[in-house]
């Protein structure tokens, strides 16, 4: 990932190439079929461009800059947000305006000559500064600070709250979730060890028989899933409705919320394990519910023999002040 972005910051096209061919196994384990599909197909043709677009392809030109500075290049989905999408949304643009197809079509079409003289006068008065081509915005000593103490509070977190992944002897054997602790089981472990080289028998097997020279197989066909596994599927999903009305399903681990629930009164003052503790951590009162969501059925006599044993009778009742004293005759007990 990190790769990727490099080069589209830098518009190193080989860069571009190898990185996102080494993403192909991780979209094909993870079941991203529309990304599994077309990707494949992306870098094919990339790698059979015309000869009259590949120099300019290798120079960089496949990244857009929108200023003359370093490592700024992004993505051309990104500068069409934050250009022609962005323009026709502002003030002088087409939304609320009119919906007269002509008029969106000279609109379309004159708009990157109307912002080339927008540009022009903007730098001409002074709005715009020059940038320096050797510099980039995050590069300046203000955000520099800034970029360190985000970073040392990574680090304290994650040393601090989860297991230090930069502190290998600490590691147990078992693959465990460094944010939980939680530990993978057989079964999860060896297919998250194994998930890239599953990933890419996946895209081998899908490459060779839809895009290869003697294709055998549907393009448009089913692409089979992975039975891919994570710490995610260690704990059962859980319906929840909410104020609206929506059903929403989400993973509910006591286990996991009792761990937050630690931390949480390690890091306040306000909040003790006393407290914690005091609650129920399942997804529903245990008391009220069984563990399948219906509801407990009490027996009466049950709750009468217990009231039963923390009273004893009298013969009369004593004298008390009839207006702060409530009697309550029950003819069917």
């Amino acid at each position: 990932m990190l790769q990727n972005i490099r080069s589209e910051r830098e518009g190193l096209w080989g860069l571009h190439l190898s990185s996102v061919s080494a993403m192909v196994p991780f979209i094909f384990v993870t079941n991203r079929v529309n990304y599994s599909r077309w990707l494949p197909v992306y870098i094919q043709d990339m790698f059979n461009l015309p000869p009259d677009v590949l120099p300019a392809f290798e120079s960089g030109d496949f990244s857009i800059q929108q200023k003359p500075s370093a490592f700024n290049g992004i993505w051309s989905d990104m500068a069409t947000e934050k250009t022609v999408i962005k323009d026709s949304k502002r003030c002088g643009g087409i939304v609320n305006i009119t919906r007269q197809k002509p008029a969106l079509i000279r609109w379309s079409l004159t708009r990157h000559i109307l912002a080339d003289f927008s540009s022009e006068m903007r730098k001409r008065s002074g709005f715009t500064a020059v940038a320096d081509q050797l510099s980039h915005e995050e590069a300046k000593p203000t955000s520099m600070r800034k970029d360190d103490d985000h970073l040392k509070l990574l680090v304290d977190y994650m040393q601090q709250r989860m297991t230090d992944p930069f502190d290998v002897s600490l590691h147990p054997k078992p693959l465990i979730n460094i944010s939980t602790g939680m530990h993978a089981p057989r079964d999860i472990e060896s297919l998250l060890i194994n998930a890239v080289q599953d990933g890419a028998k996946m895209a081998k097997s899908f490459i060779e028989g839809a895009l290869a020279d003697d294709q055998h197989g549907n393009f448009y066909g089913t692409i089979t899933r992975s039975k891919l596994k994570t710490f995610e599927d260690l704990t059962k999903k859980t319906k929840l409705t909410c104020r609206s009305g929506e059903i929403i399903e989400g993973h509910i681990n006591p286990e996991l919320v009792f761990r937050r629930a630690l931390v949480l009164a390690n890091s306040r003052d306000d909040v003790t394990v006393e407290k914690v503790l005091s609650f129920p951590i399942g997804p529903i009162p245990t008391s009220l519910f069984h563990d399948d969501g219906t509801m407990r059925k009490t027996c009466k006599a049950d709750l009468g023999h217990q009231l039963e044993a923390l009273v004893s009778s009298v013969k009369s009742l004593e004298h008390s002040d009839k207006f702060s004293t409530v009697f309550i005759r029950d003819g069917m007990a």
